[in-house]
């Protein structure tokens, strides 16, 4: 995941017209922040900040209502998803698409009520919010938040929030990224190492930092090639797997490594 949370206020794009000079962005730019969220997760895109991506944007915000529904599906799209948008009127539909989806990210649109059992208030008038990470854990799911709006006391609103007691009663849309654009599989040959079978989550070494140098090559999947096989390694294999029509088990197996090969 990279760390890098990004506030539409930051005083380096904050008075940046958005889109125009009497809707500045610090009000008005909640949705490129996250569509920018979204697209630091892969490689490309890795040290970019909202001041880069409200270059493409901006053609999509409103006099004083923010970004279109419709420009953040742009947005994540020239970023280098496909996705899945809909209205929030049938969250179980929702959540068996962000389930089958290998990539855990994607933009929640929130309304002006409170949200939750714990009746979070999350926006006054409409508020975009990413998720990087999500898991369903104790019988209710959990999404990993980057807020841009950072309007809790403590000036961040970030972190992991539950389903039932942050978020429900207060989803207007969803955007899931479901996979990354054709356009961003590499093009040519890979140059580079193929490791030897087998690596799982808890493996380290050469080996694993050669197959995470190879994975952010096929598919951007903002991998740090550290030699640590952790969760985010764990995802991306599971991603070329599927993509591949390989079982999606996470383990680079005797198959995995001869899918590999084949892009040599």
């Amino acid at each position: 995941m990279n760390p890098k949370i990004y506030r539409q206020a930051d005083s380096r794009w904050g008075s940046l017209p958005y889109p125009t000079k009497a809707y500045k962005f610090a009000s008005n730019g909640c949705g490129c922040c996250a569509v920018t969220h979204c697209a630091i997760e892969l490689t490309k895109y890795w040290n970019f900040t909202p001041a880069d991506v409200r270059k493409f944007m901006v053609q999509f915000a409103t006099k004083g209502h923010g970004t279109l529904w419709a420009g953040i599906s742009k947005g994540l799209v020239n970023y280098g998803y496909t996705v899945h948008w809909r209205s929030a009127d049938s969250m179980s539909d929702i959540f068996k698409v962000i389930e089958a989806s290998p990539i855990k990210r994607g933009v929640l649109l929130m309304g002006s009520s409170r949200g939750g059992s714990k009746r979070i208030v999350w926006t006054n008038s409409g508020h975009y919010i990413c998720f990087v990470d999500w898991k369903y854990e104790d019988g209710d799911y959990w999404f990993y938040i980057k807020d841009s709006g950072g309007r809790w006391k403590d000036g961040k609103r970030d972190g992991w929030f539950s389903y039932k007691q942050h978020l429900k009663g207060d989803v207007r849309q969803v955007w899931i990224c479901t996979s990354t654009k054709e356009s961003q599989k590499p093009a040519g040959k890979y140059s580079g190492t193929i490791p030897s079978p087998t690596l799982k989550k808890g493996s380290t070494g050469t080996g694993v930092k050669n197959w995470q140098k190879f994975l952010n090559w096929y598919g951007a999947y903002g991998l740090i090639d550290d030699g640590k096989f952790g969760s985010l390694t764990k995802e991306a294999t599971k991603a070329f797997q599927t993509a591949n029509g390989l079982t999606p088990d996470g383990i680079v197996g005797p198959k995995t490594i001869e899918k590999a090969k084949a892009f040599k």
